[in-house]
């Protein structure tokens, strides 16, 4: 299995729901394209794809200058216990090590 990390969007609205109902999340599944544009919109959105599966996402919000908090961290729980999240965690602090509070 390999698992290719990336910084970009190019995700689909199915693809987020996929991974959002993987892992009982229906509530935020439930209105896919507000869930689509909040995650487009989104200052930092990390993901973990294994060939065309989008197997985990890490959200992150920032004020752009002093404050970044890790949103939320997903990991389809067929993929759990192979250090994604860590990756996607890691990737997002990277991001923001010059921050003051993150």
């Amino acid at each position: 299995m390999e698992i290719i990390y990336k910084d970009e969007k190019d995700f689909t609205k199915e693809n987020i729901i996929e991974l959002f109902l993987s892992v009982d999340w229906q509530l935020s599944a439930s209105n896919p394209d507000k869930l689509y544009t909040a995650l487009i919109n989104s200052p930092t959105v990390f993901t973990a794809w294994e060939n065309n599966k989008l197997v985990g996402l890490a959200r992150a919000l920032d004020d752009g200058i002093l404050t970044a908090y890790i949103h939320y961290v997903l990991v389809n729980p067929k993929y759990q216990g192979k250090g994604i999240a860590s990756n996607l965690v890691k990737m997002i602090k990277n991001k923001y090590k010059d921050y003051v509070y993150n």
